[in-house]
C-alpha cells in the first residue's frame, strides 16, 4: 500500500466511527506506526485480528511517540497470527494499554521465542492463548512457561486464563 493509498484509507476508514471489530487479513503496512495510524483511525475498536500483517519496514528502533498516544483506549482484544516474515508487528502489545484483556497468537513458526518479552508487557492480561502448528510444536512450545510465569507475575491476582491450543484442545489454568 503505498502512502497515497494508505492516507486515503485512513480517511475512509474514520468516517465508519462505529466499527468495533477488524479483520486485517495479509495486510502490508510501510511501518508499525502506520499499522497503529489504522487501528486508531476506527473511533470504537474493540477488537481486532491481524492475520499475517507484515511490515515493509524491519523492526522500529523507538516507536513514535505521537502514535502510541492514539491507540485506543477501547481496544480489549487482539488476535494475531504469524507468518513466516518478521514477527515485529507484535510491539503493538505493549502500546495497547491497560484496556488489553485478550490476548491471543496463532504461529506456524519459531517466532515466539524472540518475542518472548513483548508478550508479557502489557500487565491487564487476563486471557492468553497460544495456538501452536503440531510441526513447530518442539520448537515454540518450551519458550511459553517462560512467558506465562512473566506475564502471572505482573498480573494482579484475579480469574486469569491462559490457554495453549496445539490443535488438540490442550489449556492450561493458573
Amino acid at each position: 500500500m503505498s502512502e497515497n493509498d494508505f492516507s486515503k484509507t485512513l480517511i475512509a476508514l474514520s468516517g465508519f466511527t462505529g466499527i468495533t471489530h477488524l479483520d486485517l487479513h495479509q495486510c502490508i503496512f510501510p511501518t508499525l506506526n502506520n499499522d497503529i495510524q489504522f487501528l486508531s483511525s476506527c473511533g470504537a475498536l474493540e477488537s481486532a485480528r491481524l492475520y499475517r500483517v507484515d511490515l515493509v519496514e524491519g523492526p522500529p528502533e523507538v516507536t513514535t511517540e505521537s502514535y502510541l498516544a492514539q491507540l485506543l483506549a477501547s481496544l480489549s482484544s487482539l488476535i494475531f497470527t504469524l507468518g513466516g516474515g518478521p514477527s515485529s508487528i507484535l510491539e503493538i502489545v505493549p502500546c495497547a494499554g491497560s484496556s488489553l484483556k485478550r490476548l491471543s497468537v496463532t504461529s506456524t513458526i519459531n517466532t515466539v521465542s524472540s518475542d518472548k518479552d513483548i508478550l508479557w508487557r502489557s500487565l491487564n492480561l487476563e486471557y492468553i492463548a497460544f495456538h501452536i502448528v503440531p510441526a513447530c510444536r518442539p520448537s515454540l512450545v518450551w519458550h511459553i512457561p517462560d512467558i506465562l510465569r512473566k506475564t502471572l507475575v505482573s498480573i494482579p491476582p484475579r480469574n486469569n486464563r491462559v490457554a495453549l491450543d496445539e490443535h488438540r484442545g490442550h489449556s492450561v489454568r493458573p
